[in-house]
């Protein structure tokens, strides 16, 4: 009698398991129709507005934003960022006109020539992380509790030490999380999706460059420094290259630090103090970048970037872009001051 109720309990619950097996058979989709309903869905949006946080590693430190980014047709950006630890605000624009990095706070506007955002792999902008998806064919798949999780190639050409990213969809096939990661497996940006809205009103006035200098003119104002009170110093130089000589010269607006690096890897790194209040929109060659805790800019022997304060410029003939992004990251990171 036993071994009847054990086999009769075996047999209910083999039958419970296959019941089970193919009701999950028959609602799962497998990845390349999860995959080719979401670029349908994604691919040909005439409009979208986001919110999040960007985080970014250095080392043992990260520097956090919260990101909005609003796009309309026809190629309109606007990534506004905001520093979480200082409040100081940048904006990347792209409308008819060209590309822009704006500090409202600076009264300051730099425009470029450039394929922004399509040449350079981006954590918060929709077109690129889909665009980074359908250049990898070989882009793996693989599903948990809560989420569809795509795992690509990266193209950061300023920065080739970051290789792929992890890019997390609900079942709804919101986006929610990316992830970037480098050679050694470390996780080097994370971009956290707050709040997300597909073909909204947006309106083209969202793009205007006037509009968006004006946002913080609050903030312009005459307390700015005229003085270089700290002497900053990289952490990272390359092999073998040393501070030779260092000069401060007076200009119309403060004072002008001149840092000489010579040897195998040689640079000179400028810093200036940030004391006019007049508008200044500049063209300039090569892609905005976001450094740590600022938005500037980097072409092939050069990087600039500016804070409430100062301004920074690093060139060299030596040096890579990828060396160059090194040296000014650990200026902008906590700094030794002499």
């Amino acid at each position: 009698m036993i071994g009847v109720i054990n086999i009769k309990n075996i047999i209910k619950v083999l039958c419970m398991m296959i019941f089970t097996l193919l009701i999950v058979g028959c609602s799962k989709k497998n990845s390349k129709e999860i995959y080719k309903e979401l670029v349908d869905k994604l691919e040909d949006l005439d409009s979208y507005t986001l919110e999040g946080e960007l985080q970014m590693f250095n080392d043992d430190n990260s520097f956090k934003y919260n990101v909005t980014v609003n796009y309309l047709e026809d190629d309109n950006f606007k990534v506004d960022l905001i520093n979480k630890s200082n409040n100081h605000r940048q904006i990347i624009l792209r409308n008819n006109d060209g590309v822009y990095v704006i500090t409202p706070s600076l009264n300051k506007s730099f425009k470029f020539q450039s394929e922004w955002p399509y040449n350079n792999s981006q954590s918060y902008l929709i077109q690129t992380i889909i665009k980074d998806l359908e250049n990898d064919e070989n882009r793996k798949y693989e599903l948990n509790e809560k989420n569809y999780i795509f795992t690509s190639k990266v193209n950061y050409m300023n920065n080739p030490s970051l290789k792929y990213q992890k890019v997390y969809f609900d079942k709804k096939l919101i986006l929610k999380k990316v992830e970037i990661y480098d050679n050694d497996n470390n996780k080097k940006i994370l971009m956290k999706i707050k709040k997300i809205k597909y073909n909204n009103k947006i309106k083209k006035e969202t793009f205007n460059l006037d509009n968006n200098l004006n946002v913080d003119k609050e903030i312009v104002t005459e307390d700015k420094v005229s003085k270089i009170e700290d002497t900053i110093y990289p952490l990272y130089t390359p092999k073998d290259t040393k501070l030779k000589n260092q000069e401060i010269i007076k200009t119309s607006n403060g004072e002008r630090l001149i840092q000489t690096f010579n040897g195998e890897s040689s640079f000179t790194l400028i810093q200036e103090t940030n004391n006019n209040l007049e508008y200044t929109n500049k063209f300039c060659e090569g892609e905005p970048i976001i450094l740590n805790d600022v938005t500037g800019y980097i072409d092939d022997y050069s990087i600039t970037w500016y804070d409430d304060n100062y301004s920074y410029y690093i060139v060299s003939k030596d040096l890579s872009q990828n060396e160059l992004l090194q040296i000014a990251s650990s200026i902008t990171s906590p700094t030794i001051i002499k």
